[in-house]
């Protein structure tokens, strides 16, 4: 049984390239192994257009999918809503009819068959059937595909796509970057990964979530690639006792021991004795995840949020990176945020090496320093402090003991240098440091103890005690107010400075020159209890009204307690016969500076105690009668006295006038 069939055979011929199309035309049988066909339908007469008008295009060597069949409207006309419609299904066909004026519509051999889409499911689970499926969302991108008979829906943000950073530049130069998408670098700066997410076409997140390979404080990494691997010793010291396949610890680097010796030179450059370790999970780093900031053009993380909520801005100084060694993974570091300048930078990956050491809390805007060289019993807090604004806290050396410093507010600069000290009790506390200000204690030497506690240095005030060669316990509680600034370049324990206060003084500098008074600024307002003579020196011109006054014979020392040696120059043929100011609780020297031992240098006139007045000068306290001494030009010379103070007893400790000669 067949169909109706036709009296006569259909019109139907073979076609090629761009046939002519004739009005009578029924079937087109395209030859597409010779190559792509073009249909350009004949125009609708408006409203004259037959009804029965039918066209069968189809695919007679089934090679569409190669050589497309292209069908067009007539000019200003479409086909199925557009300007033409196109064939690449193998051995494909279409039915084109005339649906109104100026439209014709297609019939499809392969989308036709089924209507479109059947069933649209929700994680499997049917939706009622619709005429229209519509894509909403911003990270949802429908596309008709016709030449694969489908619908295209992209759905950016499920998954990730692991890439370069080379190639996901490449991807935002193009305008490629899919927004919504997670993208996993492979290969940031330093990061072991990241994921940034795509924010446009063109740009990336800069937040990020990254995974670092941190260092294995905490003595739980994978040592499954270290030759002969035996155990971890934490941060390297010189006192480890050490086997062969030992791993310690040094500026943030894992080392094993290739020998079974422990010297003092570090790790890093003692090759006889330790071997660096890659940086891989075998080797005992530990693969953290943090939050950080990414630098996208640079492919670098500039700021890192970690687990112990160390907050950590990358800086650069001097193009050593120096953030490297912040000991990320310590469970003793935490609740530090060190953000600040472009130099600004950490350093305190080998500070770490005691049972007891801890660095936490601490805010800094600018630059902390830590490289100490500890040892096993080290006991270190740094706790609590507060860096201003381009502020610098460094401190250093050579620690066995412990060392405390904490509750610190600086606003300038604090430096707490110390050079191969050991069994020392270090505590510097509660000190204030204001905007501008410099607190500096520099270069200690021997067994010592030194308190620095409950400082306050104001506004551009600065308190610098340089170096300290020491051999018992210094202790320092100084008030430096406003623009005041102090500077003791050596001193020499025993010593103890307790309750001083400085009060407005612009300069006050030890040195081999003249020392600043600024009395005028309000000068001293201390109690100094130095066990020994300061090192501090002023000069003193008696040909200067300041320094010397003729008419009652006084020596002007000036305001300042804390001068050790006074230079005089200037003073022959001069008389002294009082000295007023300076040191009254502290012992000191004064000097007769003279070129040549040509002439007497200064007549001292004494007093008789029992008869001497305030800053009278007083030779011996026995004498009953006053004496007058000739200073010579004879270097070295020197005699010991007092001052009297109009009560038959001298005031404050006694001092030495000591002549020297100076070319």
């Amino acid at each position: 049984m067949a169909t109706f069939k036709t009296k006569y055979p259909n019109n139907s011929r073979e076609v090629s390239g761009t046939p002519t199309i004739f009005a009578d035309d029924v079937s087109l049988l395209c030859r597409t192994s010779l190559g792509a066909v073009t249909i350009n339908l004949l125009e609708i007469p408006d409203n004259h257009w037959n009804t029965l008008y039918k066209l069968y295009i189809t695919d007679l060597d089934n090679n569409a999918a190669t050589n497309n069949i292209t069908i067009n409207a007539g000019i200003g006309q479409t086909i199925n809503n557009q300007a033409s419609y196109t064939i690449s299904t193998n051995n494909g066909g279409v039915v084109v009819r005339i649906l109104s004026n100026g439209e014709f519509i297609v019939l499809d051999s392969v989308t036709s068959a089924s209507s479109g889409y059947d069933q649209i499911q929700d994680e499997g689970v049917n939706l009622t059937k619709r005429t229209i499926l519509n894509f909403i969302g911003s990270g949802v991108s429908a596309v008709d595909d016709p030449g694969n008979l489908r619908t295209n829906v992209t759905i950016s943000g499920l998954g990730i796509i692991d890439i370069t950073h080379a190639n996901l530049l490449a991807l935002s130069v193009a305008g490629t970057i899919v927004e919504g998408q997670l993208y996993r670098v492979t290969d940031p700066t330093y990061a072991y990964n990241l994921i940034v997410t795509g924010i446009s076409s063109t740009e990336v997140s800069v937040d990020c979530k990254a995974k670092w390979l941190v260092t294995d404080y905490q003595g739980v990494g994978n040592y499954t690639t270290v030759p002969s691997f035996n155990t971890t010793l934490g941060v390297w010291n010189t006192t480890l006792a050490v086997v062969l396949g030992d791993v310690c610890i040094w500026n943030n680097t894992h080392y094993v021991n290739i020998s079974g010796v422990n010297a003092t030179t570090t790790p890093d450059v003692d090759a006889a004795n330790w071997t660096v370790l890659a940086k891989t999970i075998t080797n005992g780093f530990v693969l953290e995840v943090e939050f950080g900031i990414y630098d996208f053009a640079n492919n670098l993380i500039t700021r890192r949020f970690d687990q112990r909520f160390n907050d950590i801005e990358y800086n650069a100084d001097k193009g050593v990176l120096l953030w490297q060694w912040f000991p990320f993974g310590s469970n003793k570091v935490s609740y530090n945020r060190f953000i600040g300048s472009a130099t600004s930078c950490v350093g305190i990956a080998n500070g770490l090496g005691g049972i007891s050491s801890k660095i936490k809390d601490n805010v800094v805007r600018g630059t902390i320093l830590s490289t100490y060289l500890p040892s096993a019993n080290a006991n270190i807090l740094v706790e609590d402090n507060s860096v201003g604004k381009n502020g610098t806290l460094a401190f250093g050396g050579r620690i066995a003991n412990s060392m405390t410093f904490k509750s610190n507010v600086i606003e300038g600069n604090l430096r707490i240098v110390g050079i191969g000290f050991t069994t020392v009790n270090v505590n510097v506390q509660f000190n204030q440091i204001f905007p501008g200000a410099s607190f500096q204690i520099s270069t200690f030497s021997g067994a010592f103890s030194l308190t620095v506690n409950a400082n306050v240095a104001q506004n551009s005030a600065s308190l610098i005690i340089s170096n300290i060669i020491a051999t018992a316990d210094v202790a320092i509680e100084n008030n430096i107010h406003q623009n005041g600034s102090i500077t003791i370049a050596t001193l020499r324990s025993p010593a103890t400075w307790s309750g001083n206060k400085i009060n407005f003084p612009t300069a006050i500098a030890e040195n081999l020159g003249t020392l600043q008074d600024n009395t005028s600024q309000g000068g001293f307002n201390s109690v100094v209890q130095n066990t020994v003579v300061s090192t501090l020196r002023k000069t003193l011109d008696m040909t200067n009204a300041s320094d010397y006054n003729p008419g009652t014979q006084t020596l002007l020392l000036g305001t300042n307690r804390i001068i050790g040696e006074y230079r005089i120059t200037n003073a022959t043929g001069n008389t002294i016969t009082k000295i007023n100011g300076g040191p009254y609780e502290t012992p000191f020297k004064i000097i007769m500076a003279n070129a040549a031992p040509t002439a007497p240098a200064v007549l001292l006139n004494n007093t008789a105690m029992a008869v001497a007045t305030t800053d009278d000068l007083v030779f011996n306290s026995s004498l009953t009668s006053n004496l007058q001494l000739d200073m010579f030009a004879v270097s070295g010379e020197s005699t010991t006295f007092s001052r009297g103070n109009g009560t038959g007893a001298p005031t404050g400790p006694q001092f030495v006038i000591e002549q020297q000669t100076f070319a």
